[in-house]
């Protein structure tokens, strides 16, 4: 059982030094899950033992992978503490019972407050807990508490609805959560007697509680340096062809001519700095990614030529995380133009 879990973590971290590579969107995480349990007793012989709600939990490492800031994938595991109160008589008894775990949770999200950077996510966890065997037996004076736990696995299903605050890079996240195991036999037992009051307490782990964990935003590695272009284009006049916004660090364009295929060649530089240079046109959309600086970034785009049929002309496709907007860039010797890219949400 323990060594499962430790091979889990271990691959979680393996992947988190991928994602530091910027290879994948992935989100190290650390949470709780702070609920109650509430066993069944029922008595064997007397005046049956009560139980109150006492304290149960969960402890989590994983990952989180979601595309497009709409629907994911998270990765959890590691410790669960089942806690149980008895009491009779004046007589209070308190019992833990420790797991291990791994889940799977698919999830949607939706944007709720672009300003606020708050987003509400919905997930069913899909997992195993694993236990092993366990035996407490406790005797103080005329009480006897005998507890059993045996070796199993028990897979489980966990509804899940909570909200995300962006804090710079890293989000927070507070929801509810309902952990029910769908083995239904006992996975823990406690045998409590006090004279001739005797009850059997039994407890399937099943969970209701508070949700909180920390999603670690990891640096992605800073764009590579290109050579300014070889033309003459600060003194030309340059148009706004439109204004986008997005709440992404991160945003994909895709370039191409759709018209006659005449050799238009173009640069184009983010806030003065060059993220293609000297691309020629054709057919085949060409792929770009651009990093932004919070607030407003502005896209120039500059012409090398005019082709073989002025001006010069580009279909460019923008993936802001809000959908796709297609645009259609016209530049030339004596014109650049701009498309202002806004980042919300930022610090």
């Amino acid at each position: 059982m323990q060594h499962r879990a430790f091979v889990f973590i271990a691959i979680l971290s393996s992947s988190a030094l991928v994602a530091q590579e910027g290879l994948l969107p992935l989100r190290p995480i650390v949470g709780l899950n702070i609920g109650v349990n509430m066993p069944q007793v029922e008595a064997i012989s007397g005046t049956p033992f009560a139980t109150r709600p006492f304290f149960a939990g969960t402890l989590d490492l994983g990952l989180s992978w979601t595309y497009r800031e709409k629907v994911g994938l998270q990765a959890m595991g590691f410790l669960g503490m089942n806690g149980y109160d008895y009491a009779l008589d004046g007589f209070d008894y308190d019992v833990y019972h420790l797991t291990r775990r791994l889940e799977l949770k698919p999830f949607w999200q939706k944007p709720l407050d672009p300003g606020l950077g708050t987003t509400l996510r919905a997930g069913l966890g899909v997992g195993m807990s694993f236990q092993g065997n366990a035996f407490r037996d406790t005797r103080r004076g005329p009480f006897l508490a005998s507890s059993r736990a045996f070796e199993d696995q028990r897979p489980f299903l966990a509804p899940e609805v909570s909200i995300l605050k962006e804090t710079g890079r890293h989000r927070l996240e507070l929801g509810l959560r309902y952990t029910r195991h769908l083995q239904r036999e006992t996975a823990f037992s406690t045998t409590l007697v006090l004279g001739p009051d005797t009850s059997l307490a039994m407890a399937t782990n099943d969970l209701f509680g508070l949700v909180l964990r920390f999603h670690f935003g990891l640096k992605r590695p800073a764009m590579p340096s290109l050579p300014l272009p070889a033309i003459e284009y600060a003194a030309r006049n340059a148009d706004t062809l439109t204004t986008l916004s997005t709440r992404r660090e991160r945003i994909t364009l895709w370039l191409w001519d759709n018209a006659e295929y005449d050799g238009d060649t173009l640069s184009v530089l983010l806030n003065g700095r060059p993220v293609l240079v000297a691309h020629e046109l054709t057919r085949k959309r060409h792929r770009l990614r651009i990093a932004l600086q919070p607030g407003e970034n502005h896209l120039l785009v500059v012409a090398h030529n005019e082709g073989r049929v002025p001006p010069n002309t580009a279909s460019v496709l923008v993936a802001t995380g809000r959908g796709k907007k297609q645009l259609l860039v016209s530049t030339s010797l004596r014109r650049n133009q701009v498309v202002r890219v806004v980042r919300e949400g930022s610090p």
